[in-house]
């Protein structure tokens, strides 16, 4: 697991050229029930996706999706999917019912990813004048209920 977050740190620090790695710990508490998890992908045996959750600043209903990382060499195989599915059913099962992630502009397969996958834009701000920018976005995991419809029989 931890060569994993490791390479996804280092595809940050390629990306984003003020992107600090002290600056991005990874407190292993917070993603370990009840609050948390991490989810491993694994294909052949050998692991090739992951990503954690951990409760969000913003209450104890949200989660925060973290890290959320494919091996170059698997991508295309619908597996970053597949592990943004058991977050969310992870995160349900924990009894958040929203979750909350973001992402830089310079990472537009995450992007799509994201916007495909139910996630609404809750804000988007700029990381230095003229380079990239971080959204943020959001999805509740309650599905809406059906309108009721009240009805009278007949008698």
């Amino acid at each position: 697991m931890l060569e994993l977050v490791d390479r996804a740190l280092e595809n940050l620090e390629r990306l984003y050229e003020r992107f600090e790695r002290p600056a991005v710990t990874l407190e292993p508490d917070e993603f370990r029930a009840p609050r948390g998890a991490w989810v491993l992908v694994d294909l052949g045996g050998r692991p090739v996706a992951s990503g954690g959750l951990c409760r969000h600043e913003d209450g104890a209903s949200v989660a925060e999706l973290k890290r959320i990382w494919v091996e170059p060499e698997v991508r295309g195989r619908g597996l970053s999917r597949v592990l943004l599915g058991a977050l969310e059913v992870r995160a349900v099962e924990l009894g958040y019912s929203a979750v909350h992630l973001a992402t830089g502009s310079r990472q537009p397969e995450a992007m799509r990813l994201y916007e495909t996958s139910g996630y609404e834009v809750v804000a988007r701000r700029e990381v230095g004048p003229g380079r990239a920018f971080v959204t943020s976005y959001a999805k509740s995991l309650v599905p809406e209920r059906p309108a009721r419809i009240a009805s009278r029989s007949s008698r």
